[in-house]
């Protein structure tokens, strides 16, 4: 609640701009335009004194490329057809998880059926 509120008392305009949990902050399908989302992750950034850069290269974003007649989503250098993207129900590797805390971004991706690390 303090950071809802931080958030509207900096941008009257962010209010309800992020979901109440942070976890499930998605840039793409927000419902609000989502460069309200990432005004309000740039000043999340400001008030955490980290690079608003390194969370938003976190997010997959709009992009006015087209594949064909197809809506395409960008991240860092990368842009695909929002197709290929999982938006649910994605699939992780136990290994690799066990080394890292995070699901690595290429199994949002509807090609990636197996670990290439673990084989599984």
């Amino acid at each position: 609640d303090i950071l809802w509120q931080w958030l509207a008392e900096q941008d009257h305009e962010l209010e309800g701009a992020l979901p109440l949990e942070l976890c499930k902050v998605d840039v793409y399908h927000a419902r609000q335009a989502s460069s309200f989302r990432i005004r309000a992750l740039k000043l999340v950034a400001q008030l955490a004194d980290v690079n608003a850069g390194d969370i938003l290269a976190l997010a997959w974003r709009r992009s006015n490329f087209k594949f064909g007649n197809l809506a395409a989503v960008s991240r860092n250098e990368l842009t695909i057809p929002l197709e290929l993207l999982r938006t649910d129900n994605i699939p992780v590797c136990i290994e690799c998880l066990f080394e890292s805390s995070y699901i690595p971004f290429h199994w949002h991706l509807k090609p990636y059926k197996a670990c290439h690390k673990h084989k599984t």
